[in-house]
């Protein structure tokens, strides 16, 4: 088996077509076709189905493209390390985070290494862990910093819990429920709240927290897919909110908006720093990891149970 013709095979499935992946590759269909019958005959298997619309990946194919993405990220990993120590530069690494992550740990952590790394080039990018899921496991992605969702995670991930962000209830720094102290929860009642979609695990928690009680649910006035929407509008009228705690700390600072003390209720989501199992780990990934990891241990961040 040769790394050419995994990169043959793996095109073919790319493209579902041997003309296709022909004409990226800049070979003959005749060149592929003999390329892809050569690992068929090795393996003793159809890697794929024929039809009259192109081919699709068998049981087979399927098995041995997860093991050829993988040998192709590690060629990959590989070429960039030997060129960051031919050149000099100190890698790359991409790291991608969800909210309240980007808001707030992530960036320290990078300023840190960046100090002690300054040829070090890193790229940042922001979503949920749906969102960048397939792209960790292709290897697109280094690191997802962020909160997991409920269901299993896939084996191939590995992830590390790094804090648990309580959930707040948040208002303006003079809104008429400041003045109460505990706030209970049935004062909540028929106030206008915002809502997030970055946050919908910590809206049903919520939900169910007043139904639990026999409250009736909150009452969405505004709902808006942007974090700084919220916090400005919050910071300007008498709606309230909940957000992770992290995500409000330079507010707080400013005595802008300010977190009701809710007597009796804590939840919130763990933070999870999350990368590939399978395979090696870029040098510059691990000094990423270990910056992160530095940055939780003397910060302000902490799970429930330590």
């Amino acid at each position: 088996m040769e790394f050419r013709q995994l990169r043959h095979f793996l095109e073919v499935v790319k493209c579902g077509s041997i003309s296709r992946a022909s004409t990226k590759l800049n070979l003959s269909h005749q060149a592929v076709s003999k390329s892809l019958a050569k690992l068929e005959e090795e393996l003793g298997v159809e890697l794929f189905e024929r039809g009259p619309k192109g081919v699709t990946v068998s049981i087979y194919g399927a098995s041995l493209e997860r093991h050829a993405n993988l040998i192709s990220l590690e060629s990959r990993n590989a070429k960039m390390e030997i060129e960051a120590l031919r050149s000099g530069y100190a890698g790359h690494v991409t790291i991608a985070s969800g909210i309240s992550a980007a808001c707030d740990i992530v960036p320290q952590a990078v300023a840190n290494l960046k100090k002690r790394n300054k040829d070090l080039i890193i790229t940042m990018l922001m979503g949920n862990f749906q969102a960048m899921e397939t792209n960790l496991l292709n290897g697109k992605i280094d690191l997802f910093v962020g909160i997991l969702p409920n269901e299993n995670v896939n084996p191939s991930i590995a992830f590390e819990p790094l804090f648990e962000d309580e959930y707040q209830i948040i208002a303006r720094n003079e809104h008429p429920l400041t003045q109460r102290e505990p706030v209970l929860l049935s004062d909540l009642v028929g106030q206008e709240w915002i809502f997030s979609q970055g946050y919908l695990h910590g809206r049903a928690e919520l939900i169910a927290l007043f139904e639990s009680q026999g409250l009736p649910p909150p009452k969405m006035a505004v709902e808006t897919d942007s974090v700084e929407m919220t916090r400005a509008l919050v910071a300007r009228s008498d709606f309230i909110t909940q957000l992770p705690r992290h995500l409000i700390k330079t507010q707080q600072h400013a005595k802008q908006l300010i977190a009701l003390e809710l007597q009796d209720v804590n939840w919130g989501s763990t933070v999870s720093i999350c990368y590939r199992r399978r395979g090696s780990l870029p040098s510059a990934t691990k000094a990423m990891i270990k910056e992160i990891k530095c940055v939780q241990s003397t910060g302000d961040y902490h799970l429930l149970n330590s």
